[in-house]
């Protein structure tokens, strides 16, 4: 009784085993079929080094360094009632370092226009400007340049002005 029970048992983990991995499979079917990881790639490095050139490719060299064309940053526009509600001017002498400088202003009205001109130096608008009622501006100068220049801010005299003075600016461009 226990050899055929033993035999028995022996039937159904053969049977058990076959039905799950295959007969004639075994764990590195996977691999050698390449199952889950997409089809074969050819070698692309060898199909390449066949063609030649037909002349050498040209050398890249340093590009020199090329100033910003960009010294005076302007947002918003000037209006007969706007008021100055900011106006710093600087004047740095050469450094090796360069220069990065800070300007930034918060205030009880909103900016119509904002100005930051500069001679030797690259203004950035970071934050706020034209429609927000702060601002801040930070102005770059390379290595060995002198900065000068002027940040200038201007606010809204009344909401009311604003509007009144908009609609009369686009009526006269209907009736022109």
């Amino acid at each position: 009784m226990q050899p055929c029970i033993n035999l028995i048992t022996l039937i159904l983990l053969f049977i058990v085993k076959h039905t799950l991995v295959g007969f004639s499979q075994s764990f590195l079917y996977e691999a050698m079929h390449n199952f889950g990881l997409g089809k074969r790639l050819p070698d692309y490095q060898r199909i390449f080094n066949e063609a030649k050139y037909p002349k050498p490719l040209p050398s890249t060299k340093a590009t020199p360094y090329m100033r910003s064309p960009f010294e005076n940053i302007y947002q918003g526009s000037r209006r007969r009632n706007d008021r100055r509600v900011y106006r710093r001017s600087f004047d740095y002498e050469a450094q090796s370092t360069g220069h990065q400088v800070l300007f930034e202003g918060t205030f009880d009205c909103k900016i119509s226009h904002i100005a930051a001109e500069t001679k030797g130096g690259i203004p950035i608008l970071f934050r706020g400007g034209a429609g927000y009622n702060y601002f801040k501006v930070i102005v770059k100068a390379p290595a060995g340049h002198q900065l000068t220049g002027t940040v200038r801010v201007y606010c809204l005299d009344s909401t009311d002005d604003y509007r009144k003075e908009s609609l009369r600016s686009r009526y006269n461009n209907y009736t022109k």
